[in-house]
């Protein structure tokens, strides 16, 4: 065996291998003592059927291409080592040739950072006050959320809840049909068909009404756009909301922590500063991970990239699924972006993660933010402070090598972003002045 080729550009290498006569011999003995046993050849029972004989019968190219299971894997691996490569991720091979035996491999390297001068960066992290008109909309959520449905004896307006019956066709073919069917009337409302809550407005209980709707070119569903739905439909009961009064009664009865209506607006305005505070947080630390990454220099195999992709798009999928009522809708959704769309889209933001990734872990290694022993302790102990009786038992899952891996990798990003926080949050460098050597001085004196 030798390499006849080797290429090293960034983080992965090529190499071409060939592999001499004997070796290959020695691979097809090993791959006809396998096939042997598997195939049935007239004349002889299984696996006993002589090597000459068995190469006629199912080919020497067949048994050349079934070499390629055999050999390649060990004589790569060995190629290698040879040539002191030293791997990152599993090599992707590919048969060159069978006569003569060549192959070729590209093989990952191990990612490359240089970090940037981190300690000249700065940011600011946005402040957010809460105005009293978005508590005002919180509350008043928390009003209609509390709301009572009472019969009214009047035309529907918007935000009526109703209970009809409906009957309806698209483009003559049977739509939407339901005996009691309970629709609330809201303008922004598109099901069954944009505009409908519309129609309903100002019709009487018990008169039926009949009327039609184009569903627009552009529809999001591909069998809906373009084509007419035409509706009849009958009012059951129409109720309306009654809202709750808003008082101090209302407040203790939301929550028995509260005894008057300030304190249950304060509550509000703690739990939207605390959210606001989150994403301002978030918007720093990704502002400073942007600026790391734009100073530093990162190499990285194509590799990382393509498994970051796939977890991505695996999660993203995931949570489609879980927000479709059917599978039949899941698949329409499918069918309207391809997998090569997926890739396009959230390629960008893997690149970013692997970056990101690689950056923050160069600064911890660089600044020793990895925790000890006795800081991993620590934080399972505050883990499991609410454990009760179940404190050893809880510990000891923590303990385990794999979870307390993980628990390292986390403690370490917080370390991480601790610190390059507190770099960025202090006050903006100034310029200074180059000082003028000794000879430069005495000159200007002498002037």
């Amino acid at each position: 065996m030798k390499v006849t080729d080797k290429k090293i550009e960034g983080c992965q290498a090529s190499i071409t291998v060939e592999m001499d006569s004997t070796e290959v011999e020695e691979g097809l003995s090993k791959t006809y003592r396998r096939l042997v046993k598997k195939v049935e050849i007239p004349g002889f029972r299984k696996g006993k059927a002589p090597r000459d004989v068995f190469e006629k019968y199912v080919s020497r190219e067949k048994m050349l291409d079934e070499l390629v299971d055999d050999i390649v894997p060990e004589a790569c691996q060995k190629a290698i080592q040879d040539e002191e490569i030293k791997p990152f991720a599993t090599p992707k091979v590919a048969m060159v040739t069978t006569d003569p035996f060549v192959f070729s491999a590209r093989i990952p390297l191990p990612p490359v950072v240089e970090l940037g001068d981190y300690k000249t960066i700065r940011a600011a992290k946005e402040t957010v006050e809460i105005a009293e008109e978005n508590i005002d909309t919180v509350v008043d959520q928390v009003l209609h959320q509390r709301a009572t449905w009472e019969t009214a004896e009047r035309p529907v307006k918007m935000g009526d809840m109703l209970l009809m019956q409906v009957e309806s066709t698209l483009n003559g073919e049977p739509y939407l049909n339901r005996e009691d069917m309970q629709y609330s009337v809201r303008e922004e409302a598109i099901y069954p068909a944009p505009g409908f809550g519309d129609c309903l407005v100002d019709m009487v209980a018990g008169e039926p009404k009949e009327f039609s709707i184009v569903f627009p070119e552009d529809h999001a569903r591909a069998e809906l756009a373009g084509k007419t739905a035409a509706f009849k439909v009958t009012v059951r009961e129409i109720k309306e909301e009654k809202l709750p009064e808003l008082n101090d009664a209302f407040a203790h009865e939301l929550n028995p922590e509260f005894n008057t209506l300030s304190e249950l607006r304060q509550r509000i305005r703690e739990n939207m500063q605390d959210r606001q505070d989150d994403k301002a947080q978030a918007k720093f630390e990704d502002q400073i991970v942007e600026a790391l990454i734009k100073m530093s220099k990162i190499d990285y195999p194509e590799v990382m990239v393509e498994a970051e992709l796939d977890q991505i798009i695996e999660q993203q999928l995931q949570r489609l699924q879980s927000n479709v009522k059917s599978p039949e809708e899941f698949r329409a959704m499918l069918s309207q972006m391809t997998p090569e769309d997926m890739q396009q889209r959230y390629r960008p933001l893997a690149e970013q993660r692997v970056a990101s990734s690689l950056v923050l872990g160069k600064l911890a290694t660089t600044e020793n933010l990895v925790p000890n022993d006795e800081e991993v302790d620590a934080e399972i102990e505050k883990l499991i402070t609410d454990a009760g009786d179940k404190k050893e038992e809880e510990k000891a899952l923590y303990n385990q090598s794999e979870t307390r891996d993980r628990l390292i990798q986390l403690l370490t990003a917080r370390k991480t972003m601790a610190f390059i926080d507190e770099i960025a949050l202090q006050p903006a460098l100034e310029a200074v002045e180059p000082k003028a050597d000794e000879d430069e001085k005495t000159e200007e004196a002498d002037k």
